[in-house]
């Protein structure tokens, strides 16, 4: 037990790989790059998994409308002759997005 309490004591980061190598070392690698090993014990490696937690953060996705409320139409004045708009046009401003 104070093999667990040691890696208790040393705060375990996200997403580490633990393994055995083959010389019975257990080797610990930080997502960093850095590793910890651990001289005979790689008999524990799944132990050691486990009390370290999973490997993959949970994702969870939220499915957004894919509509949304737009405001409905604007009249611009002024230089409509800049973008083509013909006199007595109003133009609608609206995506394929909006409702």
């Amino acid at each position: 037990m104070p093999f667990l309490a040691m890696l208790a004591a040393a705060p375990a980061a996200a997403h580490e790989h633990v393994f055995a190598d083959a010389y019975g070392n257990l080797v610990i690698q930080s997502s960093a790059g850095w590793k910890r090993i651990i001289v005979g014990e790689g008999a524990r490696a799944r132990e050691v998994e486990e009390a370290i937690g999973p490997r993959e953060p949970e994702v969870v996705v939220v499915d957004a409308p894919a509509t949304r409320h737009c405001p409905g139409v604007r009249v611009h004045k002024g230089r409509g002759y800049m973008y083509a708009v013909p006199r007595n046009v109003t133009p609608v401003l609206a995506g394929p997005a909006c409702q």
